[in-house]
């Protein structure tokens, strides 16, 4: 926000009582002296709280360097001799008469927006819209109060195109007066919960409150959903979750609103449906990572409302199957919504109060708990107070500051994109072997576990158990297993795969000394990769052995696996293919039950022209990852890699930087060290320039060899970057792509390279 008023011109919209001698030219508003940093332009608002008075913090803010204030208290003048004062009846209404005045000046689009739930990820949703061709204003965070909305609209200025501004209420008669400030043309009402219902007499008057914002408006944009609730407005252009679309029902009603008002100003459906791939997620919201202890935490600091809380428990209660839940909120959120509808949340999610736990905060579990945290618990973090904040910083596993982040959304859109390349008959087994190729097995096999697949592979038994102790019940199906593995198979009902007699006869003597019949598993052939599995001579003694264990097994699936499948050249995988049908109508013939047939990984299944048959294994694609240029461009990336500055130095000429001295300033420079190295999965190959990372959306080149734990950022002139500013490994300016490129290697070795050491991060945005 930058603004330009003179303190006269200020004292004559507020009718206020100017006292000091000449005028002072002001750019900023500040309300908050802790956020003062150079305050010679400021005009610092003297609000009244029931907590605070600002009219006590005048001398902290002088010291800062503000020298105009607007006040409703008698000031001493002569203690701030070079100060002025603009009196008025009342600050916050004085605020909002000069933000409506502001607001005034500007015959532009400005889109007002409230609702229960969803205002701020709308606003920033459509911010994303809009702006790929509008200079767009837009309030700050959630900045939806009597003071967030007044100060949003100092945001407009003469460049901005369009303004979008929230509007959050509390108490009845409210809605008026952020009307009169926001005046919109048009508007958006985005849900009806029960966020402070305890202080309007129905919900029906809280509806009425709410939509007063829309009083002058002649576009109002809903969804059915909400229509259906009888506004009492009759302006409303109601609209329909998207269909074809994936996300929660939230979220595609979200979606809906923005395309349907950014369609109402003129964008075009190509680019709505370029955006909506591209859509940002909002800073700490659901983000789900390994706690201390080997417990799960889940921090939702994006906001505290009663609705917000109720999705937080139920995507908590989504994840954490067997484990025990726990609540923790602060004492102070706490006391901020009605305890009888807490209680009935809490009561509906089987949470009971703990008493001392945490000192300031208020811990609720499903089960009593001793101390914090532990094995077998989920945590969940829920509010925007900086000590919750905290809490989960400090209660994160490992305190390593290069992370790997994983959006569980685009890992269901691009779920979804491939089922639509399918035939509607296919069946998708996900693969999440390698540790989910280097992310996280656990938590994206239970995730994946719940969207639209039937089947689970791993690599190895253990990773196969692990997912059956997280609760996962779809059949999954192990790879590489052998003798070993083969009780832990029976039993946590994991199906082996068969690539050899010498395996089946072991797997089939276990399974008789167990008594067990008709035992599923999967038969492995080999049509040309020629690894594990069976070859057309070995198919006579696979027949045989088959006929022979046909009591104790069960053949659940036929498969093989492509050598060649991103080769635009199907020659190979055409022969593959071929041979395939051969050898599978062998075992047709020979069984008296049918089968599964699967051959297709995700490169197989992104051509149109290859046989897909009865299943198809999607692994790596799952992320975004393709060599096909169209689906490519459907996809969205799921990992992201990120890392902080630890320091910025100087180089001057003839310094050398690094392990071996292999790179010798010639000119003076500065450069960053960041906490990332080959220990991490930042190959030496990237070394001397041939890899880099991006701060502040700029490319900054490698310095002299990576080190084990960092690597060294030529810095570009003019930039200005300092400790703790984030680094982009992988992201929207660097891809996964790209960067295995610089280290002359494929995807899959840069994401299964990635140490185990850095923490994941989960991201699933709900509202």
């Amino acid at each position: 926000m930058r603004i330009k008023y003179t303190a006269r011109e200020i004292s004559n919209i507020t009718k206020g009582e100017l006292i000091g001698t000449g005028d002072r030219l002001i750019h900023f508003i500040a309300y908050d002296t802790r956020r003062v940093i150079a305050g010679e332009n400021a005009l610092f608002l003297c609000l009244k709280t029931p907590n605070r008075n600002g009219h006590s913090f005048i001398d902290a803010a002088y010291d800062k360097g503000v020298r105009v204030f607007l006040v409703d208290e008698t000031i001493e003048k002569e203690t701030y001799p070079d100060a002025f004062f603009i009196r008025v009846a009342n600050v916050m209404e004085a605020l909002h008469q000069w933000a409506a005045y502001h607001r005034q000046k500007f015959s532009i689009p400005v889109i007002g927006i409230t609702g229960s739930a969803g205002k701020t990820i709308v606003k920033e949703w459509l911010y994303t819209y809009l702006s790929t061709s509008k200079t767009v204003a837009r309030s700050p965070k959630s900045y939806n109060s009597q003071l967030g909305v007044a100060i949003s609209l100092f945001e407009i200025n003469p460049q901005t195109e369009v303004a979008l501004i929230e509007a959050g209420i509390s108490k009845p008669n409210e809605m008026a007066i952020l009307q009169k400030m926001i005046q919109p043309t048009i508007g958006i009402f985005t849900s009806l919960g029960d966020n402070h219902l305890e202080n309007f007499n129905s919900k029906q008057e809280l509806l009425r409150e709410k939509m007063l914002l829309f009083l002058n408006c002649p576009q109002v944009f809903t969804t059915q959903l909400i229509a259906n609730n009888e506004l009492p407005y009759s302006k409303l252009v109601t609209v329909s979750p998207l269909a074809q679309s994936d996300g929660s029902l939230i979220e595609r009603m979200n979606i809906a609103l923005c395309e349907a008002v950014s369609a109402f100003l003129g964008i075009d459906k190509p680019s709505l449906l370029q955006t909506r791939m591209e859509l940002p997620k909002l800073s700490l919201r659901l983000e789900t990572t390994l706690g201390l202890n080997k417990s799960k935490l889940v921090l939702d600091a994006y906001n505290w409302t009663l609705d917000g809380l109720e999705q937080a428990l139920s995507y908590q209660a989504s994840i954490a199957e067997k484990s025990i839940r726990i609540l923790v909120i602060h004492q102070s959120d706490f006391e901020k919504i009605s305890e009888v509808q807490l209680n009935r949340l809490l009561k509906r999610f089987s949470l009971q109060p703990m008493e001392d736990i945490l000192v300031r905060f208020k811990v609720f579990a499903s089960e009593n708990i001793g101390f914090l945290p532990r094995e077998g618990q989920n945590l969940l973090l829920k509010g925007s107070h900086p000590e919750i904040i905290r809490l989960g910083l400090d209660w994160r596993e490992r305190k390593h500051q290069t992370f790997v982040e994983l959006s569980l959304n685009n890992l269901a859109r691009n779920l979804k994109v491939w089922s639509e390349q399918l035939p509607e008959q296919t069946k998708i087994l996900a693969m999440v072997k390698a540790s989910s190729y280097g992310t996280e097995i656990g938590q994206l096999g239970l995730f994946l576990s719940q969207q639209n697949i039937q089947y689970i592979g791993v690599a190895y038994v253990d990773e196969g158990v692990e997912l059956r102790k997280m609760g996962i019940r779809l059949p999954i199906m192990v790879m590489n297993s052998d003798s070993s593995g083969w009780n832990d198979c029976l039993h946590y009902e994991i199906e082996p795969s068969i690539y050899s007699i010498h395996q089946l006869e072991e797997l089939n003597r276990t399974l008789l000394a167990h008594g067990t019949f008709h035992f599923p598993i999967h038969i492995k052939l080999d049509t040309g990769m020629h690894r594990l599995g069976f070859t057309e001579n070995e198919m006579p003694a696979l027949l045989a052995a088959l006929k022979k264990t046909h009591h104790s097994i069960h053949v659940k699936s036929v498969f093989s696996h492509l050598a060649d499948a991103d080769n635009p050249d199907t020659s190979y995988t055409v022969q593959q293919i071929e041979l395939f049908d051969r050898m599978t109508a062998q075992i047709e013939e020979l069984l008296d039950y049918p089968f599964t047939r699967h051959l297709m990984n995700s490169e197989g299944s992104a051509k149109e022209e290859l046989k897909k048959y009865d299943m198809v294994r999607i692994g790596i694609g799952l992320y975004g990852i393709t060599s096909n240029a169209e689906l490519h461009a459907k996809l969205n990336p799921v990992l992201s890699w990120k890392s902080v500055v630890s320091q910025v130095k100087r180089l001057y000429p003839g310094e050398t930087v690094g392990y071996g001295r292999t790179f010798k300033a010639d000119k003076e420079l500065n450069y960053a060290v960041v906490p990332v190295g080959y220990a991490d999965g930042f190959s030496r190959i990237l070394s001397q320039g041939k890899g880099g990372v991006y701060i502040k959306n700029h490319y900054c080149r490698t310095l002299g060899n990576v080190c084990m734990d960092m690597i060294m950022v030529e810095l570009p002139k003019g930039i200005d970057i300092m400790a703790g500013d984030p680094v982009e490994i992988i992201g929207p300016n660097q891809s996964i792509e790209v960067l295995a490129k610089n280290a002359a290697t494929i995807p899959y070795e840069i994401m299964t390279g990635l140490s185990q050491r850095m923490p994941r991060i989960f991201i699933q945005g709900e509202d």
